[in-house]
């Protein structure tokens, strides 16, 4: 009788019903919001202020020409309508670039680089490269930056060449990766501006080992990883001080999310294909535009800050969970739900009284 189990018949129901419905779950979750928390610092900018100390490329300075970014694709075709506009140039091939996604392309560039400290803008303490709007080609057409059709599509991708990951910090993994975009046009009254509701979703697909600049007829064969598909749901416009007073100017943040399982998958496929970051590239795709203040949703002519026959701004940042704290939590967590476990499993047997006994004896439970 004295080695009869610790817990029997129904009161063995209840606690193993309680352990897997309410203790289980809710140590789970405390478990992985623990190890998910990013780093308590600001984001890192991805974008180096000062050419030469902040962002080392594989010759260890980062230097005027130094791709960013690049144009994939810019939405819809809108050829045929710029060149049936009255007052435009008649020769066809002087709408050649309007649209293209070759990856040799004979026309004026749709790329970001770093330029020279005028041709970058600094703000709020980001650091932007300017970018080519989707339909900047028009200036080169005969056009200007006001014959923009007023729209462009929905359904964007834009590469994320081997220097952004180069300046990312090499202890941490991941957990964020933020795309800022600014028209650098008009500034609105905030009360009267285009401010519209819109929704798109984003993904986020990498490729280890790209030659050269990026570009999806490079990636055959090639390791990939993709985040999680993530929606946004907001607005289009941000608020900046201008001369002393609060105006509005088209702005979109773009916030991949890397769960804690996604930025350990993340750094486990850096890993896995040689762990140098500077060999990373890939693309930001994002889609299904909705402006859901227009009827059936349409994003027509929504004023978008990357669309147009101008520039807009692009900053990069990252943030980071950190390695040591992730695989603590996680497998210290792990440990100690097994115990627990293990415990409510052993008091429905016999051999719980002899076991704690031992370990009493022992200076134990």
């Amino acid at each position: 009788m004295a080695d009869k189990p610790k817990i029997t018949g129904l009161s063995f129901n209840i606690y193993a019903i309680v352990a897997l419905l309410v203790i289980l779950p809710i140590s789970t979750a405390t478990i992985t919001n623990l190890s998910n928390r990013q780093s308590t610092e600001p984001d890192q900018d991805l974008i180096a202020e000062n050419f030469g100390t902040e962002l080392p490329n594989s010759n260890g300075i980062a230097t005027e020409g130094m791709l960013i970014s690049n144009w994939l694709d810019r939405g819809d075709n809108y050829t045929s309508e710029y060149t049936s506009s009255a007052g435009y140039a008649t020769d066809p091939s002087k709408y050649d670039c309007l649209w293209t996604s070759s990856e040799v392309t004979p026309c004026n560039d749709f790329s970001a680089a770093y330029g020279s400290l005028n041709q970058r803008n600094m703000h709020e303490g980001r650091n932007y490269v300017l970018m080519p709007d989707t339909h900047r080609q028009v200036q080169f057409s005969g056009g200007s930056n006001i014959d923009y059709i007023g729209q462009s599509g929905d359904d964007f991708k834009i590469s994320i060449e081997k220097n952004v990951f180069n300046n990312t910090d090499l202890s941490k993994d991941i957990s964020k990766i933020d795309f800022n975009m600014r028209d650098i046009g008009t500034f609105y009254n905030c009360d009267s501006s285009p401010k519209a509701n819109i929704t798109f979703s984003y993904q986020l697909n990498l490729y280890y080992g790209v030659n050269g600049a990026f570009h999806p007829t490079k990636t055959t064969g090639l390791s990939h990883f993709e985040s999680n598909i993530q929606n946004y749901d907001g607005d289009q416009m941000g608020t900046f001080l201008f001369q002393g007073n609060i105006v509005c100017r088209g702005e979109l943040n773009i916030e991949v999310q890397l769960d804690v399982f996604k930025s350990i998958e993340l750094a486990n496929w850096i890993d896995y294909n040689g762990g140098d970051r500077g060999n990373i590239s890939g693309y930001l795709h994002f889609y299904d535009f909705k402006n859901t203040d227009n009827p059936q949703d349409l994003i027509l002519d929504t004023e978008l800050p990357f669309a147009g026959a101008d520039f807009f701004l692009l900053n990069i940042e990252a943030n980071y969970v950190s390695v040591a704290q992730t695989n603590f939590f996680l497998k210290g967590g792990a440990a100690l739900i097994g115990i627990g476990l293990f415990a409510l499993a052993l008091a429905s047997t016999p051999y719980w009284n002899p076991i704690t006994k031992g370990l009493r004896s022992k200076g134990g439970i």
